[in-house]
């Protein structure tokens, strides 16, 4: 078994983001707990319902982890600088299609476009936001 550990949106000494764990070569039953019955539970307890939008399409609604992270930096006596990076975690199966740069999405009552997307490998897909 291999474990690897991913850690998005490191900022020293905050930390923002998903921590993202990828196991290989586990055990079957291992590996239907995290990821069918994990994701499952995640999915199902904890989503939000997005509308998005594929390059131009009629809005689809899907089942979405949202996150808005924020980080606050001091860059001098007097400055202070805010960042945030919003994030949607979407089930890869659940798509219809793939999942593209300047889609729309539209959650909590903003509309934001796809900056960046990645998939874990393990059937999520995280898409970066930024507002529209």
């Amino acid at each position: 078994m291999t474990i690897t550990c991913n850690i998005t949106g490191v900022y020293q000494p905050y930390f923002t983001g998903l921590v993202t764990v990828g196991l290989e070569n586990l055990p079957p039953f291992v590996h239907k707990i995290l990821h069918t019955d994990l994701n499952a539970i995640f999915f199902t307890h904890f989503a939000e319902t997005a509308q998005y939008s594929h390059a131009g399409e009629t809005p689809e609604s899907y089942q979405v982890l949202f996150d808005d992270p924020q980080t606050d930096v001091s860059v001098g006596r007097e400055a202070d600088y805010t960042s945030t990076r919003p994030q949607i975690q979407i089930a890869e199966r659940v798509l219809t299609r793939a999942i593209k740069k300047q889609d729309k999405v539209r959650i909590r009552g903003k509309a934001y476009f796809v900056e960046e997307y990645a998939s874990d490998g393990h059937g999520v897909v995280t898409a970066f936001l930024r507002l529209a």
